[in-house]
């Protein structure tokens, strides 16, 4: 294939590599796949997956780089781009408010996936692959995606295909507060007759909404070494 079918451009002016690829298995976070992200604008469906630094296989990591360094030669030599998000990005630089590396993000890397239309969401059974019920994939079941490589103002993207459920082992994620102690809150609130309850309530949804949501990614300059922006693992 020549070069300049390897590559094309969108309306706003995102570069795509013509090639689809698996991810390496994951564990998924931040899954929006039966409803969109409301916080892309418009709203998208989107994933985010984590690698485990230690136990992925360092070949099937070293494709997604491999792609996306590929995309990097192709792109126009005046294409303007930060390149401050490399083909995976390092958990370990995620911080949370106190300054502290989130928890479910430590020692991994992570992609982040996203598309306008609904993902096909499939798993195997007895050797073929069906589809699959999207009321599993939720945060912490084990998964695969496929993905295809974009790059844009800001550095490497990936355009989610598809999501393959593979494995729920027990894991979850779960994000701000108890839920047992948010519903005692809630009921007490409820019990009150007085306004300024039902304002220290909306108060309380407001705080769970910030903690539950996905903090903005840190915009800084991809470093040399463990993180290098192409640097294969």
């Amino acid at each position: 294939m020549a070069n300049e079918d390897r590559i094309y451009q969108n309306k706003y002016g995102n570069i795509y590599l013509n090639e689809d690829l698996v991810t390496p298995k994951g564990r998924l976070i931040y899954p929006y796949i039966a409803e969109p992200n409301v916080r892309y604008k418009p709203s998208k469906y989107s994933v985010t997956i984590l690698f485990d630094k230690d136990e992925t296989p360092k070949d099937e990591l070293n494709a997604l780089i491999k792609v996306c360094k590929e995309l990097k030669s192709l792109a126009p030599k005046n294409y303007k781009c930060s390149y401050t998000y490399g083909a995976l990005r390092d958990g370990d630089e995620e911080l949370n408010k106190e300054g502290e590396v989130r928890e479910q993000f430590k020692n991994k890397w992570f992609i982040k996936a996203s598309c306008s239309n609904k993902p096909t969401c499939i798993e195997s059974k007895n050797g073929a692959h069906v589809p699959c019920d999207e009321t599993k994939l939720v945060a912490g079941v084990l998964v695969r995606a496929l993905v295809q490589p974009m790059l844009f103002d800001s550095g490497f993207a990936w355009q989610l295909k598809l999501v393959q459920f593979v494995k729920d082992d027990g894991t979850r994620y779960s994000f701000g507060r108890n839920p047992i102690d948010s519903f005692a809150a809630l009921s007490k609130a409820f019990s009150d007759d007085d306004e300024e309850t039902v304002e220290e309530v909306e108060e309380m949804e407001e705080a769970e909404v910030e903690e539950v949501e996905e903090a903005p990614a840190k915009k800084t300059k991809v470093k040399s070494g463990k993180n290098a922006e192409l640097e294969m693992l």
